[in-house]
C-alpha cells in the first residue's frame, strides 16, 4: 500500500531517521537486519518546520540514505519561524541551521534526489508562529498536503 509520512517540528527527525535505515544506514551503531531491507514502494513526505538539521539529508550526512526511500518529498519552511530561528543552539559545537528555517543544503544531492523534492517558504501563509494549526488551517497548504497524502499526480 502507498505509504506517505506528515510531520511538524521534531516529528520529521523520527521519519528520516526511519527512512535513512530503511535505505540501508545505522545510527548510534544501530542498523535494521539485512532481512529487513527488502524492495518496497518509495514513501511520500510532507515535512512541516521541520526542527532537523539542514545538512543531514546530504549523502554521507546522519540521514544521509533517507532520500534514496522518498518517493517525493514536500518541505513546508518558515523562514519567520522564531522558534527555528533559534535552533542553532541546539548544538554547542556545530551552530546548525534547522532545516524548516533555512531549507534543504545539499549540494551532493544528485539532480534525480533534488528532483524529488519540493521546498516552499510559508512565512506569508502562516506567519511568525511554530504551531501546528496555522498550517493545518491554510487551504493552499493543506491542497498541497493532500495531493501527497493521497498520492495524487505530481506535475
Amino acid at each position: 500500500a502507498p505509504v506517505t509520512m506528515v510531520g511538524f517540528s521534531l516529528g520529521p527527525r523520527i521519519m528520516t531517521g526511519a527512512l535513512h535505515l530503511l535505505g540501508g544506514g545505522s545510527l548510534n551503531g544501530r542498523a535494521l537486519p539485512e532481512d529487513a531491507l527488502v524492495a518496497r514502494r518509495p514513501i511520500r513526505n510532507v515535512i512541516m518546520a521541520s526542527a532537523l538539521h539542514s545538512n543531514w539529508l546530504r549523502p554521507r550526512a546522519f540521514h544521509g540514505r533517507a532520500l534514496s526511500q522518498v518517493d517525493h518529498m514536500l518541505l513546508l519552511n518558515n523562514s519567520c519561524d522564531p522558534i527555528l530561528q533559534w535552533y542553532r543552539f541546539i548544538s554547542r559545537c556545530s551552530n546548525p541551521e534547522a532545516l524548516g528555517y533555512r531549507g534543504l543544503s545539499c549540494p551532493n544531492c544528485t539532480e534525480e534526489e533534488l528532483s524529488r523534492i519540493t521546498q516552499r517558504n510559508v512565512c506569508c501563509s502562516v506567519g511568525r508562529r511554530h504551531e501546528y494549526g496555522p498550517y493545518l488551517y491554510s487551504n493552499t497548504l493543506m491542497a498541497a498536503t493532500r495531493r501527497y497524502v493521497f498520492w495524487e499526480p505530481l506535475d
